[in-house]
């Protein structure tokens, strides 16, 4: 568990990232609209037109997660419980949340996620770096 004041630098580590993060998100969200706006004149303007809006897409997808994720983290802060495991309670390195402050599971927890997301039915184990 960080201490009071690696609580207080991981906190704010996360509200930059958080505002970092809604930035991007009205940038995406403009150049979304920008393209819906645009009338492509031929073909191959039409498939980047739709490149374009798949890869805004996509983007937009996977910063609200990490959205959703700081979010999490700074409730856990608040309520007390930032630094334990989601999943076992167990307490979370300092390393790792210093490395990712809005990790909420620990090493051998997102081990585990990770092995059975692979779905690879293989006994070894998957390791991951901080």
């Amino acid at each position: 568990m960080p201490s009071p004041e690696g609580l207080e630098i991981l906190g704010q580590r996360l509200l930059d990232d958080r505002a970092r993060l809604i930035r991007l998100l009205e940038m995406v969200e403009s150049d979304t609209s920008a393209l819906e706006e645009e009338l492509p004149v031929e073909r191959l303007d039409q498939a980047q037109g739709e490149e374009g809006r798949a890869l805004l897409a996509g983007l937009e997808e996977q910063e609200r997660t990490e959205l959703q994720e700081i979010d999490h983290a700074l409730g856990c802060m608040a309520s007390g419980s930032y630094g334990l495991c989601g999943e076992c309670g167990r307490g979370i390195f300092r390393a790792r949340l210093y490395a990712n402050p809005s990790v909420t599971v620990c090493l051998r927890c997102q081990e585990v996620r990770e092995f059975h997301r692979a779905g690879t039915g293989s006994q070894e184990r998957v390791r991951f770096a901080l």
